[in-house]
């Protein structure tokens, strides 16, 4: 057979094959690129490219067809025209991925979400990530980490260079120099023509406020860019954990809109033989075509995001974009990831106690967030800054420096006596018999020790303005401390809430998936029947897959929403050791005994059933 694209496909139509010549024929075909085409359904790992069905359709249809026709021959309500509803015109087509890359076989969009896929993708072959494997890997290689810690050692430098005006400054200089003879001549010893210098110098700073004031602030801001390093790791951690929450959704859900695809094709084949029948019409048909075009583009877009999903968790983790791999769903029961789950689940089962682990976490995210201690930090650097600028006003700047002078060498005109000293002789112009003249010091080393002390009295308003400049970056970083404060408390209760919710409908997903699918049955077999409409059928469907999309990924729900509850309130339990662990049980014990008590002992409005708007989780 010719296959679309020049694809070659020969079909095993025989079936007194043993294994052996079986798995012999269909190496030879593969090895010449022809397809191996099987009639009697698909296996996984039978070597055939395609199907008209899955191995075990067909055994499945046989019974659904008896049971049908068992209930048309008990049922005399029934018209015998529904007979041919009961058995569908065709089976569908069934794709072995591996096989196809095998062949560099590479079939359409339409006939990957037409056909039933077995081994649909490289990545059954490809390295298991666990999500703590994926976490341990963003916090490794993660480049948006590791700038942040770069970032953090550059204001550790910072901090080093701001304190060096601080310490001592010592230099050592050489100078050559030469100057004109005459001039040499004229110097009576003190000058040489040409001269070698060695100086040395110190200077400390006695009062310096912009010094120390730099340093104080350097201090600060280093321990703020530490701070920020921490929120950005617990960053990573958590985009790992969602992202691979996104994963595992998108392929769950890619399953299931496979499955109801499926489901809207089967309907499609009941419609057209319910037509053929004479108790359907065309526009049943037309519905049902455009329910499974929808049905396809869904699929399509499932996977796309799918796609997208995986790229974006190689990129966490630093690997090429479409590295394939597998994911292993984590569990609520995992000791090593949800370590004090159950604290939070015991908590959901009254009112009190929701509200005692939402004041827990509220002031654990005010002593364990890092925002929290960098808006602090920051807020102490602004202190400090405005500290110096009114400490500017009037106070001078005092500094001690000393230096010393040594010439070590000369030459040419003048060095003669240089460093001896000479005498410059005037004659004896009042006759006294002594010559009068004064002594050349020629002495080779000079030093001198200088206190300065300065202060401006004038520079244009600028220390003032300096001064109400820094008054209001005070203000402005007291302002941001009290709203990260705020946010911090809000959003770790929002998390909590969303929580909560997010565990109650666990149970009730999954109750509510199990009486759509129940109900879609029903319908199905009504319509099957003629004793239901299409609107009907196809309401029932939607509502099935609406209900199993939601079952499927409310574990996932759950999980994302207790990890942003971890990151709200500064801290992943399952990154600490086990003495962190133990000091929170032991701390939340203490608050909540001590709390409850509190409560307790206050008068409290007797409620309904229902929980308070505040208070439901």
């Amino acid at each position: 057979a010719r296959l679309a694209g020049g694809y070659a496909g020969a079909l095993l139509v025989g079936t007194d094959f043993d294994p052996l010549s079986r798995a012999e024929v269909i190496e030879a075909l593969s090895a010449r690129g022809v397809a191996p085409l099987s009639p009697h359904g698909l296996e996984e790992g039978d070597g055939m490219l395609a199907s008209n069905s899955l191995a075990d359709n067909k055994e499945r249809s046989a019974r659904r067809a008896a049971l049908e026709l068992r209930q048309l021959a008990t049922d005399p309500s029934l018209e015998l025209s529904a007979l041919n509803a009961c058995v569908p015109r065709r089976t569908g087509l069934a794709l072995n991925m591996t096989v196809a890359r095998r062949l560099r076989f590479s079939p359409s969009w339409t006939l990957i979400t037409e056909a039933d896929l077995i081994e649909r993708s490289a990545r059954t072959s490809a390295q298991v990530r666990t999500l703590r494997d994926a976490i341990d890997r963003a916090l490794e290689s993660n480049q948006d980490y590791v700038i942040e810690q770069l970032s953090a050692s550059i204001a550790g430098e910072d901090y080093a260079i701001a304190r060096a005006p601080l310490l001592p400054q010592v230099s050592v200089a050489a100078a050559g120099s030469v100057i004109d003879r005459d001039r040499a001549r004229a110097s009576f010893g003190s000058n040489s023509e040409l001269a070698l210098n060695l100086s040395a110098s110190v200077s400390q700073q006695i009062i310096s406020e912009p010094a120390w004031a730099a340093y104080s602030v350097a201090e600060r801001q280093h321990q703020a860019a530490l701070r920020l390093r921490d929120a950005v790791k617990l960053d990573i951690v958590l985009s790992a954990a969602r992202t691979y929450f996104d994963v595992l959704r998108a392929r769950t859900n890619g399953d299931i809109e496979r499955d109801n695809l499926r489901v809207t094709r089967r309907n499609l084949e009941l419609a057209k033989a319910r037509r053929d029948a004479g108790s359907g019409t065309v526009a049943d048909v037309h519905r049902f075509e455009s329910e499974l075009a929808t049905a396809q583009a869904r699929v399509i877009a499932i996977e796309a995001s799918r796609n997208q999903a995986e790229i974006a968790l190689n990129r966490l983790l630093n690997r090429p974009p479409e590295e394939p791999f597998q994911v292993e769903p984590p569990s609520l029961e995992d000791p090593s990831l949800m370590v004090h789950f159950e604290a939070f689940e015991q908590q959901l089962g009254d009112q009190r106690g929701f509200r005692v682990y939402r004041e827990y976490m509220s002031q654990q995210a005010l002593a364990m967030a890092p925002e929290f201690e960098r808006s602090h930090a920051l807020l102490r650097a602004a202190e400090r800054a405005e500290k110096s600028a009114s400490r500017a006003v009037w106070v001078p700047l005092f500094e001690l420096t000393g230096t010393i002078d040594r010439l070590v060498a000369g030459a040419g005109e003048g060095s003669e006596n240089l460093g001896q000293g000479n005498f410059v002789s005037f004659g004896d112009p009042d006759g006294d018999g002594v010559e009068d003249g004064f002594p050349v010091l020629a002495d080779r080393t000079t030093w001198n020790v200088t206190l300065t002390a300065t202060y401006p009295l004038f520079s244009g308003g600028q220390r003032f303005d300096e001064r109400d400049r820094a008054q209001l970056a005070r203000r402005q970083e007291r302002a941001r401390q009290e709203q990260t404060s705020l946010s911090l408390q809000s959003d770790v209760r929002s998390a909590i809430h969303a929580a909560g919710a997010s565990y109650a409908n666990i149970e009730l997903t999954a109750t509510a998936a199990e009486a759509s699918k129940k109900n879609l049955k029903i319908i199905t077999e009504r319509y099957a029947r003629g004793a239901e409409d299409v609107v009907t059928l196809i309401a029932a469907q939607n509502s099935a897959l609406l209900a199993e999309l939601l079952a499927s990924v409310a574990e996932y729900d759950i999980l994302d929403d207790y990890f942003e509850l971890q990151r709200r309130s500064g801290r992943f339990d399952f990154l600490e050791d086990d003495a962190a662990r133990d000091e929170w049980t032991q701390s939340f014990r203490i608050f909540h005994a001590a709390r409850t008590r509190e409560l307790q002992g206050q008068q409290i409005e007797p409620v309904d059933e229902r929980l308070e708007p505040d208070d439901a989780p």
